[in-house]
């Protein structure tokens, strides 16, 4: 093989390569911009809501952990479950945590697909 052709591959497949992550990073700005965690606050408290979005991710399961940290101590509260027979903006997942002044809950999602995450959104509120 010639020195120009290798060239010539070794350019297409970086090209393929970029057109990838770009391919990528678009579908991950766009599953963004659709939120699955919803976060009301009450008086003393948080309400943490997980609505189902329809994002065309290859997912099965999904975890919700939620980490309170504050003057009190840490307490986390984990949930899951399969992805399978949800609508768009179903709840998939509720938690009622109190949260004392100087508190902080933090809030991650994780898609997975076969035991791998495909998908992570992040939330945090303070009191």
């Amino acid at each position: 093989m010639s020195v120009e052709l290798r060239r010539i591959l070794i350019s297409m497949t970086f090209w393929k390569k970029l057109a990838m992550i770009c391919a990528i990073c678009a579908g991950t700005s766009e599953a963004q911009a659709k939120s699955w965690i919803i976060i009301t606050r009450e008086d003393e408290a948080v309400v943490i809501a997980v609505r189902y979005q329809d994002m065309g991710l290859r997912s099965d399961r999904f975890t919700v952990e939620a980490i309170k940290e504050g003057p009190s101590g840490t307490s986390i509260n984990k949930q899951g479950g399969l992805l399978d027979g949800f609508a768009i903006g179903d709840v998939m997942s509720t938690s009622r945590i109190s949260l004392e002044p100087g508190a902080t809950v933090k809030v991650e999602l994780q898609l997975l697909s076969e035991g791998t995450g495909v998908y992570t959104e992040l939330k945090e509120v303070r009191r």
